[in-house]
């Protein structure tokens, strides 16, 4: 794993950013990533993403479910995970 400030990222997705770096660079203000345009990403944009990518990834029950509703909830289900494989809390 790759240590930044304050999350952990798996070497795979280290080297996809990598990759997205080298071929598109970042825009002026630093952002990683930005509409075709260069403009700041709408919420909407993400949003419709999200629930794509949630179709695609569930059953059409989870789909009707709160799991997963939003990317942020991933991130509670994540800890969990991790302290019920045995994951040592810092």
């Amino acid at each position: 794993m790759v240590r930044c400030a304050s999350c952990l990222f798996p070497p795979p997705l280290v080297r996809l950013l990598r990759e997205h770096l080298k071929e598109f660079g970042t825009a002026e203000d630093g952002r990683l990533l930005s509409s075709e345009r260069g403009n700041v990403i709408a919420a909407s944009s993400y949003a419709r993403a999200w629930k794509q990518a949630r179709e695609l990834a569930l059953t059409p029950r989870q789909v009707s479910s709160v799991l997963a509703f939003r990317p942020y909830d991933l991130r509670h289900a994540g800890v969990s995970q991790w302290l019920n494989s045995g994951v040592p809390v810092p």
